[in-house]
Formats: C-alpha cells, structure tokens, sequence
C-alpha cells in the first residue's frame, strides 16, 4: 500500500511540476502583456491629453496675438504715427487713439493688465485709462531688440507689473509706416497672468493628475508646488530629465520626478511661443 502511495506520488510530482512551471510561464506572458496595453494605453492618453491642453493655451494665446496684430493695422493709429508732432499734441488727436486704446481694453478687462500703443518720433506712449501721452522711449526697453528682430509679434517673458503688482505678459509688435519698413510705433497689450493660471490649474487629469506650464524663457507659470510659481524651472525640485526637456523643448512621452513621485507625462509645445505643458 506504502508502494502505490509513493508511485502515486511521484506522478502526481512528475505530472504536477510540469504543469506548474508552465502555468507560471503562461501567467508571467498575460501579466506582461496586459501591463504592456495598460502602459500603452495610459502613454497614449497622456499624449492625447496634453496636446489637448497645449491647443487649447495655444488658443489662448492665438486670441490675443490676432488683437495685436489688429492693432498694428489699424488706420487711426497710422494716421496719428505719422503727424507731426505739434499735430500729435493736439488733444482732438491723440484723444481718438486714445479712446480706441480704451475700447480694447473694455472688451477684456478681466485678462487684460493694460493696452497701449507707442509712438517712435516723440518717445511717448498712449495707455489705456490716462488722459494724455506719457514719456516713453521704446529703445531703452529689455524687448526692443527681440521684438525689432521679429518684425511681428513677440511675446515676452512673464513679469511683474510694476503698476498692479501682478503677474503680467505682454505681447508686442512693431508698427511701420504702411507699405514701408520704416519703424513708427509699436502696438502692446500686458495680459494678466491670474486667468491664464487658474485654467491651467483647473485642467484635470485623473483624480490625482496636474500639469506644468512653463514659459519659452523656462519660468514656471503653473506647478502644483504654488512655491515655484514664478520661478524658473531650474530652480525646481523635479528631476534633471524633466528640467533639461523644458529647457530644451523635448516632445516626446517622459518619466520624472517632482513633488516626492515618479510621474509619466508627455511633453507637449504650445504652438510657436516657445512654451511647454506636461502633465504628471
């Protein structure tokens, strides 16, 4: 009897071992397959998602621009660039560009810090709200250079308003004499930085996602950490790959670290301003 218990034994061994190893082989191929389709999937919606987000701040962006560049084309200011200046001091003149100034501004106050057009021949500026013209010398502005270069709309780096305090951009271009390339004026709208933020901020993805909007200079407009709002992303606490992709504006799927966690995200351009987005 002890003699068939052990043959059994040995068959149910010589059977079972076998059958064991294979069923952990085949149980090892499933779960690499299906964690390969969950990351494929999960790569494949971060893509999606922020591609979705950089469109729609690229959107965002696009509306003002396209404001600005209304504005270099419009004929009350070309008239008024090109008086004299005795002409431009007169207050039925300056008074027309100055109400069409306000007229902009009107149509977004809620995003808009200040509008305003820039006259080269007498280094003045006309800004939304004021009464009359300012001294202002386009030359000794940090944007001149940029903005000459691209003869079209720039935008330049977030910055602190001297006026409100708040976070601004602004988006300038230069206005030339139709029809020639000589320099009359310049055409800029500072856009508050609060809205902007706030819909990024509102951008879920999952229920523990987020995503980074980092400036073309690297300047972190929004992360989660609201302590490096504003700084730039060198200055963060997130891992080398992550800073070197916004650095570099890398697109493309990564894996980093920030806030104490390992995070995949798609780096995504936000349209032609130089900006990236990537969710975590």
């Amino acid at each position: 009897m002890k003699r068939k218990k052990s043959l059994l034994s040995k068959m149910l061994l010589f059977i079972g071992v076998p059958v064991a190893v294979i069923f952990c082989i085949t149980a090892l191929i499933v779960f690499t397959t299906v964690k390969q389709s969950v990351t494929q999937l999960t790569t494949s919606q971060l893509t999606a998602e922020s591609q979705a987000a950089s469109y729609q701040i690229s959107e965002y962006f696009s509306k003002y621009k396209e404001v600005t560049k209304q504005m270099v084309t419009n004929d009350l200011f070309q008239q008024y660039f090109q008086m004299s200046a005795a002409d431009k001091t007169a207050k039925q003149n300056y008074g027309g560009v100055s109400q069409t100034v306000d007229n902009i501004y009107k149509t977004d106050p809620d995003n808009y810090s200040s509008v305003w057009v820039a006259d080269c021949a007498t280094n003045t500026l006309i800004l939304n709200g004021k009464s009359a013209p300012s001294s202002f010398n386009p030359t000794e502005r940090p944007w001149y250079q940029s903005v000459i270069a691209k003869k079209d709309v720039t935008i330049i780096e977030p910055y602190k308003d001297a006026i409100t305090g708040g976070m601004v951009m602004s988006m300038i271009a230069p206005i030339y004499k139709t029809g020639t390339s000589d320099l009359i004026g310049f055409a800029g709208i500072d856009i508050s930085i609060d809205r902007l933020y706030k819909t990024v901020q509102d951008y879920k993805l999952g229920k523990t996602g987020f995503y980074i909007l980092s400036s073309a200079g690297g300047q972190l407009i929004y992360h989660p950490n609201t302590e490096l709002k504003g700084k730039n992303v060198s200055e963060s606490n997130m891992s080398k790959n992550i800073i070197t992709a916004i650095q570099n504006k890398t697109v493309g799927a990564i894996t980093y670290t920030a806030m104490g966690q390992t995070n995949y995200g798609y780096l995504s351009t936000v349209g032609d301003t130089g900006w990236t987005s990537a969710p975590g």
